[in-house]
């Protein structure tokens, strides 16, 4: 992976563990992820409405930017749930650690085989994301958390392939115009998170308490989940940048994985959540698990 890549997606690791630890902080709702999304959006409305009059797009493109947006609906309405009945260092680690699971297995059922090193790593990520939700009793630590943790997880998932492919598919009708890379990414995340907005203002308007929690929220946090927003836009900006720079998803999914550690301890120390032996070496479990999936790729 071209070292511009590896800065860049390094970059973002920090950015998206700072921005959950934003909402966390909040015990966000959707409404709190609304703002987040559609108030950034709105800057980049101008550029959005030039690019497309300027770069004529396919259908192809389009749809599969409103299949991106549904699989970012998900997340974070998975996420928002996650946070308000869970732990962040418990959350945080299983929804990042999942979808590279979930990657390298279509990966395998379409017909890459793993070495026994990536297999062995696979199976350390599985025990390290389950020994992360263990309480020090033996049981599971908030099952609706866990639950919502998983969702999130196939929401990334989602829009991770879709995205890498649209990229690649963007980069490709655009080639030999004027548009260049920068441009590009900048109009496309502003395009996905303004139709995730979209999205996420349907499910709040469908929502009679989210309804509710939204008009609380403009009035109290509303700055806050602006402020969340960009650092949230910037961080995903930094990952489709260095996207068109790799051949295969699962390696920007795997370096990405640098914000587990960032993520938990972020957790443990500025929201005084619970220490224990188990969830360190869990989480160490899992980050080194993916390094070594991804070095054995």
């Amino acid at each position: 992976m071209p070292l511009e890549a590896v800065i860049l997606i390094f970059m973002s690791a920090v950015l998206h563990a700072g921005w959950n630890l934003l909402g966390k902080s909040r015990k966000p709702s959707a409404g709190y992820f609304l703002i987040a999304t559609l108030v950034p959006s709105l800057f980049f409305l101008p550029q959005i409405l030039w690019f497309i009059a300027v770069h004529p797009l396919p259908p192809e493109f389009l749809l599969l930017l409103g299949a991106t947006a549904i699989f970012q609906t998900i997340y974070f309405i998975s996420l928002a749930a996650a946070y308000r009945s869970g732990e962040m260092s418990v959350t945080y680690p299983l929804a990042r650690a999942v979808p590279i699971l979930i990657l390298a297995g279509i990966e395998t059922a379409t017909g890459h085989r793993f070495s026994v090193t990536g297999s062995i790593a696979a199976l350390i990520v599985v025990m390290g994301c389950i020994g992360v939700g263990v309480r020090k009793n033996g049981g599971l630590a908030h099952h609706r958390s866990l639950v919502f943790a998983l969702m999130a997880a196939g929401g990334t998932t989602g829009y991770t392939l879709i995205d890498h492919h649209n990229m690649g598919l963007l980069t490709s009708v655009l080639a030999g115009t004027t548009a260049g890379a920068i441009e590009m990414t900048l109009f496309y995340i502003a395009v996905e998170t303004l139709l995730t907005g979209v999205f996420l203002s349907l499910y709040v308007l469908a929502n009679r308490k989210e309804r509710t929690a939204f008009s609380a929220l403009v009035r109290d946090h509303g700055w806050h989940a602006t402020g969340a927003g960009i650092v949230c836009t910037l961080a995903y900006a930094l990952v489709l940048s260095a996207m068109p720079m790799v051949s295969n998803a699962t390696y920007v999914a795997a370096f990405r994985q640098l914000s587990i550690p960032i993520g938990t301890t972020a957790g443990i120390v500025v929201l005084k959540e619970p220490f224990t032996f188990l969830k360190t070496c869990s989480v160490a479990a899992i980050f080194a698990g993916l390094t070594l999936l991804f070095l054995s790729h």
